[in-house]
């Protein structure tokens, strides 16, 4: 049986109906804007603490096979005469901040780290903050790397910090204090 073309145009208008609708829905859950905010971000909003000289932070991507692997890097370098004043408070605030850099999910690590003006690691006690806040694997000795930032695995983070990315964290008091 033949349709009319009256048939036609009730069907056409009822899929672009439905088009338009399921449309409208799918751009409506993506129109949501991220948390976080980007690594361009995130490095001003660092440089404008008393007592940083420089900051970069950056989400570097490495391939293998068809795997692409991605590390948070903050990094931190002080004013002369300043030194890290709170390890616990240091060590969550930068991870924070690291973990709601939304450019891409880290799916390695998050690594964090704090200069001296001449390139030196800054002496802070990165070890016990991290096992103030449970962030300690026995199958993973934590270690300041080559680099001389702590890296800390994604999974760990995430169990940690929930979902990626995270909201931008506030600064804490006595993050950078001048030396006496």
């Amino acid at each position: 049986m033949a349709r009319t073309t009256a048939q036609h145009r009730s069907i056409r208008g009822v899929v672009l109906g439905l088009i338009f609708v399921l449309g409208t829905t799918l751009a409506g859950c993506s129109a949501s804007a991220p948390a976080g905010e980007s690594a361009a971000q995130t490095t001003q909003r660092i440089l404008a603490i008393d007592g940083v000289s420089d900051a970069t932070v950056d989400v570097r991507s490495s391939l293998s096979g068809f795997t692409t692997y991605r590390t948070t890097s903050v990094t931190i370098t002080l004013d002369d005469g300043y030194t890290v004043g709170d390890a616990d408070a240091a060590l969550d605030w930068a991870l924070r901040t690291g973990w709601a850099v939304n450019d891409e999910s880290p799916n390695t690590s998050v690594r964090v780290g704090f200069f001296t003006p001449s390139g030196d690691v800054v002496d802070w006690d990165w070890a016990g903050a991290a096992t103030a806040h449970g962030l300690v694997d026995p199958d993973r000795p934590l270690s300041l790397g080559e680099t001389g930032q702590v890296s800390f695995p994604s999974a760990m983070i995430a169990s940690h910090l929930g979902k990626w990315p995270g909201e931008v964290p506030t600064l804490p008091d006595d993050l950078f204090v001048k030396d006496e």
